[in-house]
């Protein structure tokens, strides 16, 4: 399985986004449990927004981006937390 912020960083190489856009995919900085950010997808979505990605800002809107079933699953066990999911 590909985790969600290389599907990004795929995405984001495949339309010519800027370097620093697809290095921050790859980093976590728009992934839900990798990112310093309270709002990781708001912050993606204003970058797409900004570049004028329109196709990608909507597919991160209804949720493209957003953390798999199984990427919480391995982050509620690396963290310990129980009866989460």
């Amino acid at each position: 399985m590909i985790p969600t912020s290389e599907k990004l960083a795929l995405a984001l190489e495949s339309i010519n986004a800027p370097a620093e856009m697809v290095r921050a995919a790859r980093a976590g900085r728009y992934d839900d449990f990798k990112s310093d950010s309270a709002t990781p997808i708001r912050d993606l979505v204003v970058d797409l927004h900004r570049i004028g990605a329109t196709a990608l800002k909507k597919a991160a809107i209804m949720g493209e981006y957003d953390a798999t079933k199984e990427e919480a699953a391995a982050r509620a066990e690396k963290e310990g937390w129980k009866d989460v999911l």
